[in-house]
């Protein structure tokens, strides 16, 4: 159950349920404000089981709410099954009658039309200029795995061990596995049939 942000410090929350400082930290910090970077194992686990930060550096008292897509309000019967489906699955709390958080911001929902469905995205860049995605701040470059960095590692392993072993999984709904972390819940709201709801998780589209 989420109380009314009155009664509920989401920060001392996500302290609370993995305390300490950042793995390999030199500093006595519980945030991820100053470092955001992944750096090893023990941080993705960190992220797996605190939440994973959204980055957001922006103004977080300023409440907003944005209209949805219009794939949404054309087809309110899948939205509300989808939306329904997510709670069910423990993945987005509420309904709400009132934002449940300070600073809460709803962010638009739209539906991407698949061949056997409709997925439900978050439009993280709208509204344009005032979006969560305009709070984060960009990256100066983005590294991706690139072959030759695997056939390099696998290299390394055959002549350490003589062997190497691989294997391969497709993770159904990927994105839906990650939870954020509860200090940034605020921002990842949902407003509909005048009901507010609280996406926990990694969104498609974001």
């Amino acid at each position: 159950h989420v109380r009314a942000h009155t009664e509920w410090n989401t920060r001392n929350i996500a302290d609370w349920l993995t305390p300490g400082s950042r793995p390999g930290s030199t500093h006595d910090d519980t945030s991820w404000h100053n470092d955001w970077q992944l750096r090893d194992a023990a941080d993705l686990v960190r992220c797996c089981t605190q939440g994973f930060p959204l980055r957001y550096e922006a103004d977080r008292e300023r409440a907003v709410e944005a209209e949805n897509g219009a794939t949404c309000q054309q087809m309110p019967d899948i939205t509300a099954k989808e939306l329904a489906k997510e709670v069910g699955a423990d993945r987005i709390a509420g309904p709400y009658t009132a934002p449940p958080l300070k600073g809460f911001r709803t962010t638009p929902r739209g539906l991407k039309e698949e061949p056997t469905k409709y997925r439900p995205i978050t439009m993280g860049n709208m509204p344009i200029g005032d979006s969560v995605n305009d709070g984060i701040p960009k990256l100066s470059h983005i590294q991706l795995a690139r072959a030759k960095d695997i056939d390099r590692h696998i290299r390394a392993c055959h002549e350490a061990t003589s062997e190497v072993w691989m294997a391969k999984a497709d993770i159904k709904q990927a994105y839906r596995t990650m939870p954020v972390r509860p200090e940034d819940w605020h921002l990842q709201g949902i407003k509909w049939d005048n009901h507010y709801y609280i996406d926990k998780r990694m969104s498609f589209g974001c």
